[in-house]
C-alpha cells in the first residue's frame, strides 16, 4: 500500500486525476479479491464443522480466524508479487486440506490419462523411430516386427511475446522545383497519438475487463516480457 500511495501521489502532482482513481480502484480490486479468497476459506471451514456430528467449529472462533486473516492484508501491508504468489499458494493448499478433511463421500479416483483437453490448439505430430540397431532380435538375430505405435501426448506452454515494428517512411521530393515533399503512408492508428495496435489493446481490455486483472499487475507481467509501458498509460487505452 505504500507503493500505491506513492504512486497516487505522483499521479495528483502531475495533475492525472483520472490515473489516480483508477491506480485507487485497482488496489481495491486486488483487495477484494484477497477478502473473496479468505472468505472462500472460512466457509470451507463452517461446512466442515457443520457436517461434523463429534466436533463443531464455533461460528465465534470463525470469527476471530477471519479476523486474524484480515490483519495479513491490512492497509499497512506492503505489495510484494512473490509475497502474494505464496500467500495464493498457501491459500489453496489450505482449502484442499480443509476439503479433505470433511466427512462425506470419498472422491473417485482420476482415470488414467493426460487429466487435460484442449480446443483448438495447435498440434504437432513428432514421429520417434526405433534405432536400426535394435530393430533385430537379439536371440536369433532375426527382423522385429512392427507391431504398432504407442502414442504420448505433452502439452507445452509458449509464453506471449511483444513484437516492436519500426516502420521507415520514405520521402521523396524534386530537387528543381520544391514542390513540396511526398512520403509514403505511415500504417493506421487505433488511438489517436498511440503506437498500441489492434491485438494489444485487445488484450489489455480483455485482461482488465473480463480476466480482472488490475493494470498495475498487467503493468508488471508486460514488464517481464520486456515492454515497460506505465499504469497511466494503460489507463488511458481503457478509457
Amino acid at each position: 500500500m505504500r507503493q500505491i500511495r506513492q504512486s497516487a501521489q505522483a499521479l495528483l502532482a502531475e495533475g492525472k486525476i483520472d490515473e489516480t482513481w483508477d491506480l485507487l480502484f485497482s488496489a481495491l480490486a486486488a483487495v477484494l479479491s484477497r477478502n473473496s479468497d479468505l472468505e472462500l476459506l472460512v466457509a470451507k471451514l463452517r461446512r466442515a464443522g457443520l457436517r461434523s456430528q463429534s466436533e463443531r467449529i464455533d461460528p465465534q472462533q470463525l470469527s476471530l480466524l477471519f479476523e486474524e486473516l484480515m490483519k495479513q492484508v491490512g492497509p499497512d501491508s506492503e505489495v510484494d508479487p512473490e509475497a502474494e504468489d505464496q500467500a495464493d499458494a498457501q491459500l489453496d493448499r489450505e482449502i484442499e486440506e480443509a476439503e479433505q478433511a470433511a466427512p462425506g463421500p470419498k472422491r473417485r479416483r482420476r482415470k488414467p490419462g493426460a487429466g487435460w483437453k484442449t480446443h483448438g490448439v495447435p498440434q504437432e505430430i513428432h514421429k520417434l523411430e526405433v534405432p536400426p540397431s535394435e530393430r533385430s532380435c537379439a536371440q536369433c538375430g532375426r527382423d522385429k516386427r512392427l507391431l504398432g505405435v504407442d502414442v504420448t501426448r505433452r502439452l507445452e506452454f509458449v509464453p506471449a511475446q511483444f513484437v516492436e515494428h519500426e516502420y521507415h517512411l520514405e520521402k521523396y521530393a524534386c530537387g528543381h522545383c520544391k514542390d513540396g515533399v511526398t512520403r509514403a503512408e505511415a500504417p493506421d492508428q487505433v488511438l489517436e497519438r498511440s503506437s498500441a495496435t489492434p491485438s494489444l489493446l485487445a488484450h489489455v481490455v480483455v485482461s482488465k475487463f473480463v480476466d480482472h486483472t488490475p493494470l498495475h499487475r498487467l503493468h508488471r507481467i508486460y514488464s517481464r516480457l520486456g515492454a515497460e509501458i506505465p499504469v497511466s498509460t494503460l489507463s488511458d487505452w481503457t478509457v
